[in-house]
């Protein structure tokens, strides 16, 4: 019983800590790939992988505004959605 308690507080503690690291990144669209798309930030530019959204709900299109919504790699240069957004949905 004691191990089941410690495994769900670890479990609890994990999940709180990853629910911060959620970022946003918003941008133009310059390319766009099978997998995901250029999008080019404010002094830079990043990939962003669209393999955890699960499906795509909009078209998306080389010049268009977007916010990406998820976590940035380590790299600093891939960024993995989880949700995008038009500016005027925000």
């Amino acid at each position: 019983m004691r191990l089941l308690l410690l495994g769900l507080g670890i479990a609890a503690a994990c999940l709180a800590a990853g629910a911060g690291d959620v970022d946003r990144m918003q941008g133009v669209i310059t390319e766009l790939h099978p997998q995901g798309f250029i999008l080019a930030t404010e002094g830079r530019t990043v990939v962003v992988h669209m393999s955890a959204l699960g499906g795509i709900t909009m078209a998306l299109a080389r010049g268009q505004a977007i916010v990406a919504i998820g976590t940035l790699a380590p790299d600093g240069k891939t960024f993995h959605a989880v949700r995008l957004e038009t500016r005027k949905q925000r």
